[in-house]
C-alpha cells in the first residue's frame, strides 16, 4: 500500500469523532489479532504435519544418533587423555 493511500486513511481517521476512532481502533486490533492467530495456527499445523512425516522422523533419528555418537566420542577422548596423563605421571615417578 502506498504512502499516499495510508495518508488518506489517516486523514479520514482524524475526521472521526473520538468514540468512532476508539471503535475503529478496536476493530483494527481485532483484525490484526485474528490474522496473527491464523498465522500461528498455520505454523502449528505445518509443524504437526512435519512431525508426522516419516522422512523427517528418520532424519531426526539420524541427527540424534550422530549427536549421541559424537558425544560418546568426546567422552572417550577425554577419558583417553586422562589415562595418558596419569601414565605420564607414573613414568615420571
Amino acid at each position: 500500500m502506498s504512502n499516499s493511500v495510508l495518508a488518506q486513511i489517516e486523514d479520514g481517521f482524524k475526521q472521526l469523532s473520538t468514540s468512532e476512532q476508539l471503535w475503529l481502533i478496536g476493530r483494527l486490533v481485532h483484525h490484526v489479532h485474528e490474522a496473527t492467530l491464523k498465522q500461528f495456527n498455520d505454523v502449528d499445523q505445518e509443524l504437526a504435519f512435519m512431525a508426522s512425516d516419516p522422512q523427517i522422523q528418520n532424519e531426526l533419528r539420524s541427527i540424534e544418533q550422530d549427536f549421541l555418537t559424537r558425544s560418546g566420542d568426546e567422552e572417550a577422548l577425554e577419558r583417553d587423555e586422562a589415562v595418558a596423563y596419569y601414565q605420564t605421571l607414573e613414568k615420571a615417578e
